[in-house]
């Protein structure tokens, strides 16, 4: 029998043993301390010392006697404790609340701080005249994609564009374009203007002011050293008779918003009491004209917003709406694959779509397409709306600078540019987008591409400009040798460019239904894909291609607005007005006949909106004719080194101008007495509206009366300038017959 002495003696042995031992000889330690437990007797200790406990003895002693023992193995026959099964599905939620969380507020933070970095640019570099300047013209995907890019530490930028917006759709789409020339290095100029003239010679660009505010300077000409032409094109009609007096295009903000301004003039009217059954079918008959992507993917949208939004606020109209499709060519989408081509056509089919292959327009009408189908036979399309997208074709301004220039650019289809986007025939020119006739789809894609390559440029240009500098102060210094030949080593390095190589990411499209096409490439061939998946890739694509925070998380929010409370359709006042007051930006002469036209048939239209687009169409005249002020002023500045051609154009072109003038005013005035005439009716005739009373209209027209005495006084002051031409020129045949003169008397026989 043990002394007490030497039983205590083994238990604090045996437990600061157990207490250091290892994980592995854990089980030892729990027998090591429940041996120490009895101690009145020495059968007890030396039983607990030469017997082992059971296992499962083992295994509850492991989890009792020590808390920072691991769990043994469950003892055979017994399955694990429910309440683990119940913690570890509690962990998981848990684990996955905080990384939400922790998501959330990253994301949160990180829009926060670029909302604020965006809106709170750093300070700019100074004008620095002894740089040289670059002009930008233009603010289209290829400009914007060469400012976003550019390093203009090294030089001096203008941007001139006749509109400081960028493209798309308006609000959430639309980002300024100082948007983009403030977050550069150096401070950039931009102004808004129409440029009419580019001097390849002189290295001068001319533009005219296009506001509806005019100041003392309306017109002006500034220098450049390196031009970068992105003015983009305009719409391809092909000389088809009466396309761009009826058809509606696809170019820009306001194009989009006169479109749907005429979709719901064809739905209210085909709506409106006593129309007739074949006049709501052709109101309700939307044709778009030209099957590449853009045609497509309108025709898909238009879709969705007709049968999706407008059938449940004109349920009776639903099913008589028809959308035909017309393509010359005997496929849609020319650019994708056969079997997404075919995927389209089904979707088409099963949305109702009918699409009109190897159809040529030969008329558009005011009322019906006339056009060819693939047997020769001329087919009418009866029609409301009608949508062109069949392509681009240059500019007037790009006209001019061609002819300019001469030989070197014999294109039709736009700018001759050779492997590094320099424009032919000129020095100084650049040019890329829409304008330029190359190998490559007139595509967002290649136009951004192309403003990336050319901002790439311009930094090796400043580089060696940068090195030639370093290489003559060190031959003026008297360099060793080594140095110089490094300097010019690195000037030979940077004046090796690249060619520009457009690499192709992908087509893609949208086909209505909230279904997509993309073609990918994918190693050394191409992946097909389509359905409801290619229709979020293509979003986020889309997403993806946006200026700013701003604008992607706005775009977001109008399609879950869109998706949750569907599109808005108010008929606002200012969407009446929608037409009248973009048509100022275009200055196209047949389009001030089309509003007359509208104004005269329009009788269910409140007074107020008459008024109004009256009001815009005064305002049109005269911007067209002060626009035609500044050429002819041009003109008459120029006379000493014109031609007699040249003047006698001019003169021909004011008098033609007064006449067209004179005679749309006398239209202005006539619709407005008529409006006055009829207002009353039209008061009793509506609905739900606001009212307008007899001392409003009374108001509205005297003021328009008052705008008209103005455009008369001005129309005066053009009869002024073409007596002053018309003098000239009188000067010019009199210079000439002296010369004649001149030269028959000093020519013997």
């Amino acid at each position: 029998m043990l002394p007490r002495m030497s039983v205590q003696r083994v238990f604090t042995s045996s437990r600061q043993a157990a207490q250091r031992a290892s994980p592995a000889l854990l089980p030892a330690r729990s027998f090591a301390l429940k041996a120490t437990r009895p101690l009145s007797a020495e059968p007890s200790l030396r039983t607990a010392q030469t017997t082992p406990p059971p296992s499962s003895q083992i295994s509850a002693t492991t989890t009792t006697s020590s808390p920072t023992a691991t769990p043994a193995a469950p003892a055979a026959g017994k399955g694990p404790d429910p309440k683990d099964k119940q913690k570890k599905p509690k962990n998981r939620i848990r684990t996955f609340a905080r990384a939400v969380l922790v998501t959330v507020l990253a994301g949160g933070g990180y829009v926060v701080w670029r909302s604020y970095e965006q809106r709170h640019p750093g300070e700019q570099l100074p004008h620095d005249p002894k740089l040289p300047t670059v002009v930008v013209l233009g603010n289209g995907w290829g400009s914007t994609a060469f400012l976003k890019d550019l390093d203009n530490q090294g030089y001096n930028v203008v941007v001139i564009s006749p509109l400081t917006v960028g493209t798309l759709a308006s609000r959430s789409i639309l980002e300024p374009t100082r948007f983009l020339t403030r977050h550069l290095k150096r401070k950039t100029e931009v102004y808004e203007g129409e440029v009419y003239e580019v001097d390849p010679v002189k290295k001068t660009v001319r533009f005219v002011d296009n506001s509806e505010i005019k100041g003392e300077v309306a017109g002006t000409e500034i220098p450049y050293d390196y031009l970068v032409y992105a003015v983009g094109a305009e719409n391809q009609t092909f000389g088809i008779k009466g396309v761009k007096e009826n058809a509606c295009f696809l170019k820009e903000v306001w194009d989009a918003e006169k479109i749907r301004t005429r979709i719901m003039d064809c739905i209210e009217t085909a709506n409106f009491a006593g129309q007739t059954q074949a006049e709501i079918d052709r109101l309700l008959s939307f044709v778009v004209v030209g099957g590449g992507p853009t045609g497509v993917e309108y025709a898909g949208e238009l879709h969705d917003f007709l049968k999706e939004d407008l059938a449940n606020w004109y349920p009776d109209l639903a099913d008589r709406i028809n959308i035909t499709l017309i393509e010359a060519l005997p496929n849609v989408l020319p650019m994708f694959s056969k079997q997404l081509i075919d995927y389209t056509m089904s979707t088409f089919k099963e949305n109702k779509i009918d699409i009109k292959t190897k159809t040529m327009v030969k008329e558009v009408q005011e009322k019906k397409i006339l056009a060819m189908n693939e047997n020769k036979e001329v087919v009418e399309y009866p029609y409301g709306l009608l949508v062109w997208a069949t392509g681009n074709t240059a500019r007037p301004v790009t006209r001019d600078l061609m002819s300019r220039i001469g030989d070197a650019q014999n294109s039709r289809r736009g700018l001759l540019v050779d492997e590094h986007m320099r424009l032919l025939g000129a020095d100084g020119i650049f040019a890329l987008g829409d304008c330029t006739a190359t190998n490559y789809a007139p595509t967002a894609q290649v136009a951004s591409q192309q403003g990336i390559y050319l901002a790439r440029v311009f930094s090796k240009l400043h580089k060696k400009e940068q090195l030639l500098t370093e290489l003559e102060q060190a031959k003026a210094a008297g360099a060793e040798p080594a140095k110089l030949d490094s300097l010019a080593n690195a000037v030979i390095r940077a004046s090796n460019i690249p060619p520009f190589h457009y690499s192709h990411q992908g087509s893609l499209a949208y086909i209505g239904s909230e279904k997509a096409i993309a073609d990918l490439p994918v190693f050394q061939g191409n992946l097909a894909a389509a359905g409801f998946a290619t229709y979020y890739f293509w979003r986020s694509a889309y997403i993806s291609q946006l200026f700013s925070l701003r604008n992607r998380v706005l775009v977001g929010a109008d399609w879950l607005k869109t998706k949750v409370l569907g599109r808005a359709m108010p008929r606002t006042l200012a969407e009446l007005n929608t037409l009248g007051v973009h048509l100022l930006h275009e200055g196209e002469d047949y389009k001030l006949g089309v509003l007359l036209r509208d104004l005269d048939k329009a009788d269910h239209i409140p007074v107020a909106s008459h008024l109004n687009r009256l009001d815009a169409l005064l305002r049109i005249i005269e911007r067209v004719a002060y626009r035609d002020v500044i050429l002819y002023r041009r003109a008459i500045k120029d006379d000493p080194d014109v031609k007699l051609a040249k003047l006698y154009s001019a003169r021909e072109g004011a008098l033609k101008r007064e006449e067209e003038e004179h005679r749309l005013l006398e239209e202005v005035f006539a619709q407005r007495r008529k409006l006055y005439d009829r207002h009353p009716a039209l008061r009793r005739s509506l609905d739900g509206q606001r009212r307008a009373t007899h001392a409003d209209v009374e108001a509205q027209l005297a003021q328009l009366t008052d705008k008209s005495e103005r455009i008369i006084v001005r129309g005066n002051f053009y009869n002024k300038q073409a007596a002053e031409l018309q003098s000239a020129l009188q000067k010019e045949s009199q210079r000439d017959e002296a010369v004649s003169a001149q030269a028959h008397t000093t020519v013997k026989p």
